[in-house]
């Protein structure tokens, strides 16, 4: 019984061993099955994340470099914006410190990404075909551009896994410049000597204004802070002289040395003499005063008849301003003093001491609407007059505008200058007027009756005194000018070429070249600034658009 029981049990246990070894392979073959399976998807997931490391290295350094190139466009474009500087009390751009080129890095970027920027100029549209490029050196532009073409590279590292160079991207913008038609101030004023006791050829020589020092007198250019005389040069066209022979006469009648009101500076002044000194006195240049100040009064200039310049007797604006005027040293004084500016309390004959002629770019002065006055655009220093005070002139012309000082009795400025008209009304564009003069009683400009010289009539209330007057129409080049009424195709124009004949020259400077523009009627040309009257500067704003990116 035992026996038995042993041996179905051993027969159990071999029939269990047998069974046991077969599954022992079958596992063996799975978990081989497992491992090269998991390897070969181990394989295809290597392969396509290798595969993918390198687009995503280039997107990535596509985002960097596109970054980097707009980095570069407003780099170029803070610089453009930022080149500038003070004249006259305006600030301008300055053309002779705009950029050619621009490198740098994008700040903040571990990863090396640059940009490089170059930028062209051009005076017109870029995107026209036939717009030039203006040449830019290390000192700028030669001419104020209209646009810049600004094209930005942006440059990153070379992408270390595939062994490819740098990447780069490059877009481009066209900035279009603030521009405004300002007439910048700053000129000559010249002087035509009409001594008695000098020669012919001295009366007939073109001198002009020229600031010099007493601390320096031997220097022809000497620093700007130290000058404190005036004297008469014949050496007015050499630019090394500009900064000291440009003057300005702007609304506050003040004659100041142009090149010292830049950066915002007040600048250097004609001054007058003090009221108890010997009379005549040479002119002095002092620091300019505040409007506000009491020490202004003394600094004080009114352009008038005969060529002159006249100024406050004393330092408080309250004196007046007769019998005080700038002149010259006789001939007879010595070398050194000869040709020196002088302020004197009897104001010479007219014609038998020096006659002045400022440059239209001069200014002004307070001339404008408001003073009754018509100003022209292109010739900014010069206003309408009736030629030598005579109503019956048979033409008209412009010439240095006449002042008033505020507060200063005595100062007025005379009816030839006084020309009336109307504005348009508050929302209109145009207005018919007639324009005036009175002397005595009113007198009206007259078209001729073809293109030629206007003239003054007793006013007749006829088509011909009737002019329309255009405002601000919406586009400049059509506005603020004087058409005929009835076809509007003739305006009122200063003929600064003498296309209709000669220009003016007065006898009290005759062997001179001194010319003054006459007024006539020509055909309306859109834009051309002679033709306009009164107006104010056109402003085109700044633009930045036009963003593109350059394949490849």
């Amino acid at each position: 019984m035992n026996r038995m029981t042993v041996d179905r049990w051993r027969s159990t246990r071999e029939i269990r061993a047998r069974g046991c070894e077969g599954e022992q392979g079958v596992a063996i073959l799975t978990a081989l099955l497992f491992m090269v399976l998991a390897s070969g998807l181990s394989l295809v997931l290597l392969s396509a994340i290798l595969a993918q490391s390198v687009p995503a290295a280039n997107a990535q350094r596509n985002t960097r470099t596109i970054y980097s190139a707009q980095a570069g466009l407003q780099d170029a474009l803070n610089v453009i914006r930022s080149v500038d500087k003070t004249y006259a009390g305006e600030s301008y751009g300055d053309r002779t410190r705009l950029p050619c080129t621009l490198t740098g890095n994008v700040a903040g970027d571990p990863s090396g990404a640059s940009y490089r920027v170059a930028v062209s100029y051009y005076n017109g549209d870029p995107t026209v075909p036939t717009s030039a490029v203006l040449p830019c050196t290390s000192s700028g532009t030669s001419k104020t551009p209209r646009y810049a073409l600004i094209t930005s590279t942006g440059q990153d590292t070379a992408i270390a896994v595939s062994g490819r160079p740098k990447g780069s991207r490059t877009v481009s913008g066209t900035y279009q410049f603030r521009l405004k038609n300002l007439n910048i101030p700053g000129g000559k004023i010249f002087a035509t000597l009409m001594l008695n006791n000098g020669t012919a050829a001295e009366r007939r020589t073109p001198f002009c204004w020229t600031a010099w020092s007493t601390a320096h007198p031997s220097q022809k250019t000497p620093p700007l802070d130290s000058v404190n005389k005036v004297k008469f040069s014949q050496t007015c066209n050499t630019p090394e002289m500009e900064p000291y022979q440009n003057w300005i006469y702007g609304a506050d009648h003040q004659l100041k040395l142009a090149q010292t009101t830049h950066d915002g500076q007040p600048g250097r002044c004609l001054v007058g003499p003090d009221p108890t000194a010997t009379d005549p006195l040479e002119a002095k240049i002092e620091p300019c005063a505040p409007a506000d100040s009491p020490e202004v009064g003394n600094q004080l200039w009114s352009w008038g008849s005969g060529q002159k310049w006249s100024g406050p007797r004393l330092k408080t604006p309250a004196a007046g301003v007769d019998n005080y005027c700038l002149t010259l040293a006789s001939f007879k004084d010595d070398a050194l003093n000869k040709y020196n500016l002088r302020v004197t309390r009897a104001c010479p004959t007219h014609g038998d001491d020096v006659s002045f002629n400022p440059q239209v770019s001069v200014g002004a002065g307070s001339a404008s609407y408001k003073s009754g006055q018509l100003v022209n655009f292109l010739e900014f220093g010069r206003c309408a007059d009736v030629t030598g005070s005579k109503i019956d002139s048979s033409f008209m012309i412009s010439y240095p505008c006449k002042q008033k000082l505020e507060n200063i009795p005595g100062s007025e400025i005379e009816w030839n200058h006084l020309w009336s008209y109307s504005e348009p009304t508050a929302g209109a564009r145009t207005a018919l007027t007639t324009i005036t003069v009175n002397k005595g009683s009113k007198w009206c400009l007259t078209m001729p009756s073809r293109p030629g010289y206007v003239t003054f009539k007793s006013c007749t209330n006829t088509a011909s005194q009737k002019w329309l007057r255009v405002g601000d129409s919406g586009r400049y080049a059509d506005s603020f000018v004087f058409k005929d009424s009835a076809t509007g195709k003739l305006c009122l124009t200063a003929d600064v070429n003498g296309v209709t004949g000669e220009r003016y020259q007065p006898a009290a400077f005759a062997g001179s070249s001194v010319r003054f523009s006459k007024l006539t009627v020509a055909k309306c040309v859109p834009g051309d600034l002679s033709q306009k009257w009164n107006a104010p500067a056109e402003v085109v704003d700044a633009k930045f658009g036009g963003f593109s990116e350059e394949a490849g």
